[in-house]
């Protein structure tokens, strides 16, 4: 395939209070045609004890489809860990299960980190606290 234009990275995220599936179609601008969009209810925000919630799409997390792994035409999936703070930001990440690809796992874990963004969880007392936050990476290059 040769091009970053065309490249699909299925982010299925798992969190404490559910999951969605976002995936999207790289493009000049970014990632568009998105197949479920994130918002965060209010009333799930305010809720507690609750899990971290993504605070910016999970789609503009990963932006980029190693370009080794792109022109020999791999894929791969990958499970994460992240260690959010109790200010929403992503302090690790661990691969828990590996794609096989070193370049996805590498990748996609500096990615997150750099990029995801939560509101952090909260406790019973309806304090920010540290957690973790699980989710599936898929990189499809579409034919």
């Amino acid at each position: 395939m040769g091009s970053q234009e065309k490249f699909l990275i299925a982010l299925a995220l798992i969190g404490v209070a559910g999951g969605v599936l976002l995936a999207g179609e790289m493009n000049g601008s970014g990632f568009g045609g998105a197949q479920a969009a994130l918002s965060v209810d209010p009333a799930e925000l305010n809720r507690h004890p609750r899990g971290p919630l993504p605070k910016t799409k999970p789609a503009s997390w990963i932006t980029e489809y190693p370009s080794g792994a792109l022109q020999a035409e791999l894929q791969g999936r990958l499970v994460t860990r992240l260690e959010v703070d109790a200010f929403g930001e992503v302090s690790t990440c661990e691969v828990v299960e590996s794609s096989g690809v070193k370049a996805f796992d590498r990748r996609s874990c500096a990615a997150l980190v750099n990029n995801a963004r939560f509101y952090p969880a909260l406790n019973e007392d309806q304090q920010p606290v540290k957690s973790d936050y699980v989710q599936t990476v898929r990189y499809v290059i579409p034919e």
